[in-house]
């Protein structure tokens, strides 16, 4: 507690007590694993305050301590550690960060606009540059605050962006134009589909119009036999009919011929 006021009222403490500083780091040493989160993240944000770098060993085993309240590490907290280790200039190994950046990814909504800006600045400070996925769901989290951002809080966005060359315009629209290419191509492939269908289409008519003229020959054929049948038919009809006519006329010529024999004989 007397750390922490120490560095809110910016006081330093060589001009007091010059061993207080490495006196806090011997006694804490041995007791960072047993230490609750909000007096790590306060101890760690006083030496950096007060421009203190305390020794590797103290530092791996905070690295230690933070891995394993990481669970259940308030995302305020961990802001708070990650700034406090970035103004000392430390440089955590990548294997730690790794474990750091999927905890803030799957807690972003719950990180206030603050801790957001101190978490971005410190690991751009750090020499840690995120995946352009983790970025991109980092700045639309931040883009949820934007109404709330005061200038420091922009301030160090735009520095950590800087940093780590990171445009959020030209991420989406990268993203947009890979999505733009992909619908141009399932589009060309949903066209080149329909053809091959349409021409598959084509073919069956085609082929099921040939089936029916194969078919329709024969009955053609027989149509056109019979049509000569009936023709031959009709012919032998009007010579019989022709060959009756002549039977009867020279019936009723006899006929007529007896009958004025008859009258003269009479």
């Amino acid at each position: 507690m007397s750390m922490w006021a120490l560095a809110t009222l910016r006081l330093p403490p060589a001009g007091y007590c010059p061993q207080l500083l490495p006196v806090v780091e011997r006694y804490s040493l041995p007791r960072l694993a047993a230490f609750p989160e909000q007096e790590l993240s306060n101890l760690v944000w006083a030496m950096a305050r007060l421009q203190y770098s305390p020794g590797q060993e103290w530092v791996r085993h905070l690295y230690d301590a933070i891995a394993r309240l990481l669970p259940e590490l308030r995302p305020q907290a961990l802001s708070t550690v990650l700034y406090g280790l970035a103004q000392m200039g430390q440089r955590p190994e990548a294997e730690w960060l790794d474990a750091i950046l999927p905890y803030v990814r799957a807690r972003l909504r719950w990180f206030p606009p603050q801790s957001l800006a101190l978490t971005i600045h410190a690991l751009a400070v750090m020499g840690c540059r995120p995946t352009d996925s983790w970025l991109a769901s980092f700045h639309a989290q931040l883009d949820d605050y934007r109404g709330q951002l005061d200038m420091r809080v922009r301030s160090k966005v735009r520095e950590a962006y800087r940093l780590m060359d990171f445009r959020p315009g030209a991420t989406a629209a990268g993203a947009n134009g890979a999505s733009a290419q992909g619908l141009l191509v399932q589009q060309q492939h949903q066209q080149e589909r329909q053809q091959m269908e349409k021409q598959q289409q084509q073919t069956a008519m085609l082929g099921g119009r040939r089936g029916i003229r194969a078919h329709g020959a024969a009955p053609k054929a027989m149509t056109a036999s019979r049509r000569r049948s009936l023709l031959g038919t009709g012919n032998m009809a009007r010579q019989m009919y022709r060959l009756r006519n002549s039977i009867s006329s020279g019936t009723r010529g006899n006929r007529r011929w007896e009958w004025k024999g008859r009258r003269r004989r009479s």
